[in-house]
């Protein structure tokens, strides 16, 4: 294809993905004096992404919370230390303990950037997996608006409605990145000295989550492709309490709130009335932590004790009829009455006399690229942070930690960035060629007479997800997703677009991101085949215990002469070492 047919541009520093680690890492490197351009596959800052969506709660410790910011509510008696002790068993041991000590101690500092910029917080609650009060709950729209209003002051260039499909790498090192422009119809290179990939993660692999439609796992896909180290992709997370039905609030998470995160504290039960979470954790029961949750729930819902709707119950008729009418005074109107901009009311009933039907979504991917604590990866010149990347969360992320990773590690990867730029890391050439195959893959589609059509493909990807690579695995459900994953590849190559016009074509869109579900979901799958054992977010029904003699290991995927190897690798341990020990799931 000939140069004149691209957008191309060049940048000291090209961010792609826009939100909550994108923009935290642009505000720094424009304090740097670098140059940045900043990618995002929305309209414009705020319009895609995870961090928009959120009305949750940032962990911080409960100890800096009372003496730095004087929050009411806090418990002086926590410390970094316990933070860090609650982190790593939430993790069941996989996490890397070096980054986890820098998350806690960077997170009051990057906090008291958000409330030096404007941010008010809402209040600080006990949440789920933590011993101590930590979540300081915050409004995400109003975050948003604060990052906007910050990186216009500091003339970063954003460019909107670009999906990026690849990196550009030559001789070990990354040179920038390509894409799509959706609005032009036109491929885009950005030339960059350090690349930062900040893209979240691949929730919409299935049919219910809790992430908006874009969260396809593009950052993940493209890294891997360019041989850049994943790990612990068999760790996606379902948040355990979402609404089933009806189809416009399908995958919101009210439910959960009622019944574990802190604030309201809910009864489950199955169709039975049985309160199901004391054959999982009898003594949390209900505030376990969220992957023993969605595991207990999704049991129930696949043993046929769950309700109409495939889910199971939420109840608070074990509170006085005026405490239930109460709560619905004092909580955040955003929780239960408007949460994520629907009204609530129209949703719930008479939460004094009925229960709400509730099922686990998927909410977070606790494994990605694997970065360092500077945030590189294997590959020179790229850097990850925020969901996209791997080693803070281990086999579950602990309430919260998604808001706090996303501004410490995105403020962490820019200085690496910049220290690495001031010690020589330059351009690169673009690999014309490696150019020129990019372009060839991603018209593929085009031309063909007859063929797959790539929505049909990408609905028997998502159901195979959630039926087969799902809350509750076992070997044969394991391979016979591994079978349909390399069938819909071979298929994925005969996939006939039935539009041809390529200014703002959605299904060209999906057809590329089809492709990056497939990479992530043949990851996903390969890692939790290998893994035999539960552990976190991965619940092997014929491996039921978690084996700590042999299993408190990460899997390191990487992708070699078109092939998945896999490889395993002690976690980086500087406080607490696993007991050496099989145990009972969950424990």
């Amino acid at each position: 294809m000939n140069q004149i047919d691209l957008e191309q541009y060049e940048a000291d520093v090209v961010i792609v993905g826009s939100e909550g680690a994108g923009s935290t890492a642009a505000l720094e490197i424009a304090r740097s004096n670098l140059s940045a351009i900043v990618i995002t596959k929305g309209n414009g800052l705020g319009r895609s992404g995870a961090t928009i969506t959120g009305e949750a709660d940032l962990a911080v410790d409960s100890k800096s919370l009372h003496e730095k910011f004087k929050f009411e509510g806090c418990d002086p008696d926590d410390s970094k230390e316990k933070f860090f002790e609650d982190i790593v068993l939430g993790g069941k041991y996989l996490n890397q303990q070096d980054m986890v000590e820098a998350h806690v101690e960077d997170a009051p500092e990057r906090l008291k950037d958000l409330l030096d910029w404007g941010l008010k917080p809402l209040f600080v609650a006990k949440m789920s997996g933590h011993s101590y009060p930590r979540g300081v709950i915050v409004s995400a729209p109003e975050m948003i608006r604060i990052y906007r209003k910050k990186l216009q002051e500091t003339g970063v260039k954003f460019l909107s409605n670009i999906m990026v499909q690849e990196i550009l790498h030559r001789d070990g090192q990354c040179g920038g990145v390509f894409g799509l422009n959706m609005a032009t119809g036109r491929f885009v290179v950005v030339k960059a000295k350090a690349t930062l990939l900040a893209t979240g993660g691949g929730m919409r692999i299935y049919p219910i989550t809790t992430a908006p439609e874009e969260l396809t796992g593009d950052g993940t896909a493209m890294a891997y492709r360019a041989g850049v180290e994943l790990m612990d992709m068999e760790f996606p997370m379902f948040l355990p309490g979402c609404f089933p039905w009806p189809m416009a609030v399908k995958g919101v998470n009210t439910p959960f709130k009622l019944s574990s995160a802190g604030m309201v504290h809910g009864h489950l039960l199955n169709k039975h009335g049985e309160r199901f979470m004391a054959k999982w954790d009898p003594v949390k029961m209900e505030r376990s932590t969220r992957d023993i949750l969605a595991v207990g729930i999704w049991t129930e819902i696949i043993e046929n004790r769950g309700g109409p709707h495939g889910g199971v119950f939420v109840s608070l008729k074990h509170m006085p009829d005026n405490l239930v009418k109460y709560i619905l005074d004092w909580l955040p109107p955003k929780y239960l009455k408007k949460y994520g901009g629907f009204d609530m009311k129209k949703f719930l009933p008479d939460l004094s006399k009925n229960a709400v039907e509730s099922v686990p979504a998927c909410h977070f991917f606790n494994g990605g690229i694997k970065i360092d604590r500077n945030c590189q990866t294997n590959l020179k010149g790229l850097y990850a942070a925020g969901e996209v990347a791997a080693g803070i969360h281990g086999s579950n992320r602990l309430s919260g930690n998604a808001f706090t990773d996303m501004i410490v590690w995105g403020h962490r990867a820019a200085i690496s960035i910049a220290a690495s730029i001031e010690n020589g890391l330059t351009h690169t050439d673009v690999n014309a060629n490696q150019l020129d195959a990019y372009i060839e893959v991603a018209l593929k589609g085009f031309g063909r007479s007859s063929g797959e059509n790539a929505q049909e493909l990408r609905d028997r990807l998502m159901q195979t997800a959630w039926d087969k690579v799902g809350i509750v695995r076992n070997r044969e459900l394991l391979q016979e997703a591994n079978d349909t994953i390399k069938d819909l590849g071979a298929s994925y190559r005969k996939i006939s677009l039935s539009f041809q016009e390529r200014l703002y074509n959605r299904e060209w869109l999906r057809y590329l991101e089809l492709r990056n579900m497939i990479d992530n979901m043949e990851c996903m799958v390969e890692a939790a085949i290998s893994r035999e054992e539960s552990r976190g977010a991965h619940y092997r029904k014929d491996f039921p215990q978690t084996d700590n003699k042999k299993w408190a290991l990460n899997q390191i995927i990487t992708r070699k002469h078109g092939q998945t190897e896999i490889r395993k690798e002690i976690p980086k341990i500087t406080r607490i070492k696993p007991p050496l020990k099989v145990e009972q799931y969950g424990k």
